[in-house]
């Protein structure tokens, strides 16, 4: 999601003030638009899917659909893609129609998203995506007051953005993911409990979707605990390695002693796909 401001006037002194205010209106932009699934992939078979968007706020919303083209990183980001790139990138949106392009929702009404996939004979045997934007679309724009010119004037319109992945497959490859490296970050502070730093290799160039957990095994202990989640995580075909930093939710007690990586797939991959790593401290 992206929060673009068209207009802000405040005074230097406010900058701690507006950074809370917008710290909270972002929590309250979260829970506004609840979209399911939050991520659509058209196997070799598949011509059409459904997104369903339901309006969770307590006002009329209005939203328009468009693509967006984007890239992943190796920190798992997205990147907007530049035009040089986008023409030689595996783009979904060529070959796909959605409908309706705007809607409008009351309170708590929901509406479906028609996505269908439109192959051609001549289509390559690999991976595509885009994303699919729904941007708010603002009731209204006022200009500042007199008033405002002086001591603290914030004025927001936000362009409020909600992107989810399309992936097109045709192939039927399945994703591997192999650990290159793991080291665990033990934290100096009582605030937290540190973080397992990965790097993860894609091997076949298949993206991949699914929830990694970290667990931990004592020297001279019997069982592994879980220490670690990192959930709902999308590895593109566009990368070959990734890093990911998962924070502990549970303190590792003793200095030396055994973790286990864990990564289960999930929605198309549930059941498909797991694999298994082990490292020493």
């Amino acid at each position: 999601m992206k929060v673009r401001c068209n207009k802000l006037r405040f005074n230097t002194r406010y900058l701690s003030l507006f950074s809370i205010i917008l710290s909270l209106l972002s929590f309250q932009v979260n829970a506004s638009l609840l979209i399911s699934p939050t991520r659509v992939s058209f196997d070799s078979r598949e011509r059409n899917k459904e997104i369903i968007v339901v309006n969770t706020s307590d006002e009329v919303r209005s939203y328009a659909l468009t693509w967006d083209e984007k890239k992943q990183n190796e920190r798992g980001l997205y990147e907007d893609l530049d035009k040089d790139e986008a023409n030689v990138f595996n783009t979904a949106s060529p070959y796909l129609r959605f409908s309706p392009r705007r809607i409008t929702l009351s309170p708590g009404e929901s509406q479906r998203v028609k996505l269908l996939l439109r192959r051609k004979a001549n289509m390559p045997t690999e991976e595509f995506h885009s994303h699919l934007k729904f941007t708010l679309i603002p009731t209204s724009v006022t200009a500042p007051s007199d008033s405002e010119q002086e001591g603290i004037s914030i004025r927001m319109n936000f362009f409020l953005n909600y992107a989810i992945p399309i992936i097109i497959k045709n192939h039927r490859n399945t994703p591997e993911v192999n650990l290159l490296s793991a080291t665990y970050i033990r934290e100096a502070s009582g605030e937290s409990f540190g973080n397992v730093e990965l790097k993860l290799e894609n091997l076949n160039q298949t993206s991949s979707h699914g929830n990694f957990t970290v667990y931990f095994k004592p020297q001279g202990g019997s069982e592994f605990e879980p220490v670690g989640y990192d959930n709902a995580v999308n590895i593109f075909h566009e990368i070959d390695t990734m890093t990911r930093s998962i924070p502990l939710v549970k303190p590792v007690t003793t200095p030396n002693g055994r973790f286990k990586l864990v990564f289960e797939g999930k929605e198309e991959y549930t059941n498909k796909l797991k694999s298994e790593f082990f490292w020493d401290i």
